[in-house]
């Protein structure tokens, strides 16, 4: 992505990826603890796990990430 720098194996994921920093896209899924907006809601759902105890760690470092993929992108 050449706004954050989100990086996919597959070209289609970048395009849509691309499609939630449209300023004026519809963000109707509102994460109940930080206010958070989304488009789509399986992006909130995935969001909702942040807030929960970190269940993943670095063996390296120490570092915990609430999601599996998180962990592998460290």
């Amino acid at each position: 992505c050449s706004v954050c720098g989100h990086k996919s194996k597959r070209h289609y994921n970048v395009e849509v990826h691309l499609k939630t920093h449209e300023k004026n896209r519809p963000r109707p899924f509102e994460c109940e603890v930080c206010k958070k907006c989304f488009c789509r809601s399986h992006d909130l759902e995935r969001h909702k796990v942040s807030h929960q105890d970190k269940m993943y760690s670095c063996e390296l470092c120490g570092k915990k990430f609430g999601r599996l993929d998180s962990l592998k992108r460290h």
